[in-house]
């Protein structure tokens, strides 16, 4: 409820509510007694109104919070996408690189064995420097 509509629930009801006790008011509640209460509650309403307010920007904090989690989370997954196309990327690459190099290490052999041939069929003379 707004200010001005408690103010005039509580102006209503001072009107309203006798000034003294009579015969009708079996409760036997004075004037007083009366705005005491009106006070009590227009304080009571001002209070929750107080919380509500509180309540609805704490709520807007965490909502805020909350954006820049799901953000950062968002980036994260991302990056951690970048960075398996990367793995991804050079586990090809060393696949390659291990086949090529299968490969040279079999032509090496390759060739270490025939040389060795050669040179044991007195085919290839290796002239070693130094000797």
């Amino acid at each position: 409820m707004g200010h001005r509509t408690l103010s005039a629930v509580a102006l209503g009801a001072v009107l309203v509510l006798p000034s003294r006790p009579s015969q009708d008011d079996p409760s036997g509640r004075s004037l007083e007694e009366t705005r005491l209460v009106m006070g009590k509650w227009i304080e009571t309403q001002q209070i929750i109104s107080k919380e509500r307010n509180e309540w609805q920007q704490g709520k807007e904090v965490l909502l805020g919070r909350l954006e820049v989690v799901k953000k950062e989370i968002s980036t994260l997954e991302e990056k951690i996408q970048q960075a398996q196309s990367a793995v991804d990327e050079a586990e090809k690459k060393r696949t390659a690189l291990a086949a090529e190099n299968g490969g040279l290490k079999a032509v090496g052999k390759e060739l270490s064995d025939s040389a060795l041939r050669m040179e044991g069929d007195g085919q290839v003379f290796i002239a070693v420097p130094g000797r």
